[in-house]
């Protein structure tokens, strides 16, 4: 899980990267800095192409306040050099669609605790997931979170928390891309010692999850309590 810096004015876009390799769930140290990741992208089921979900997980030892932080996706043809085409899957706290314009005075106060497992989708109804947009390609995309803040001099910067090209992508962490998807079947962070694996490097962090032999069966669950093949 990377974290880039994007700074934004009239005349120039300047990319800064910060890389923190780690295993997640490892830290616990009293000023570490709050991290949540990617864990699981599930871009169509067995039933649809447009029932899609995400999962995302906060390793850290203190809940996280995502309010207004956005899941954003592009197509996997768009390089890494390259800022264009992504577009907004989810807004956190936004109790609508993505594409809706949340003021941010509408925003709902939306924490992941330590440990947590959070899950966007496009499809459910329970109360505990979250509003996703569909629109996520399953032979290969680049799906990154993000949030947004305001530096000592006054520029807005754009946070890249977590950033997973998959399939096909041509921009994504390390080495290669993550493996991809396929309907019915996610792809989930691999597991080590019972913590998420996340060493920066799409192609080894991730696998893809075992088959389900019904879409109300949970693909994912925290680390140490089960995860894909």
């Amino acid at each position: 899980m990377k974290q880039r810096m994007i700074f934004t004015s009239v005349l120039c876009a300047i990319l800064c990267v910060f890389s923190m390799p780690v295993t997640a769930g490892a830290v616990g140290a009293e000023d570490e800095t709050p991290r949540v990741m990617i864990a699981e992208i599930s871009p169509e089921s067995n039933q649809a192409a447009s029932e899609e979900h995400v999962r995302l997980y906060n390793p850290s030892s203190k809940p996280v306040d995502i309010t207004g932080w956005r899941l954003q996706y592009r197509s996997a043809s768009n390089a890494p050099t390259s800022e264009k085409g992504w577009s907004d899957k989810a807004i956190l706290g936004c109790s609508a669609a993505a594409e809706t314009d949340c003021l941010t005075e509408d925003l709902k106060s939306t924490k992941i605790d330590a440990g947590e497992l959070v899950e966007l989708t496009s499809y459910g109804t329970d109360s505990d997931m979250l509003p996703l947009e569909s629109g996520m390609a399953t032979a290969g995309g680049q799906l990154r979170l993000v949030y947004s803040q305001i530096d000592n001099v006054g520029v807005t910067v754009v946070v890249v928390m977590d950033l997973v090209g998959y399939g096909t992508a041509k921009t994504y962490e390390g080495t290669a891309a993550a493996i991809a998807p396929k309907a019915g079947r996610s792809i989930v962070r691999a597991e080590d010692l019972g913590a998420y694996v996340d060493t920066n490097d799409n192609g080894k962090d991730f696998v893809l999850s075992a088959a389900l032999e019904n879409e109300d069966d949970t693909a994912t669950e925290a680390p140490g309590q089960g995860a894909g093949e």
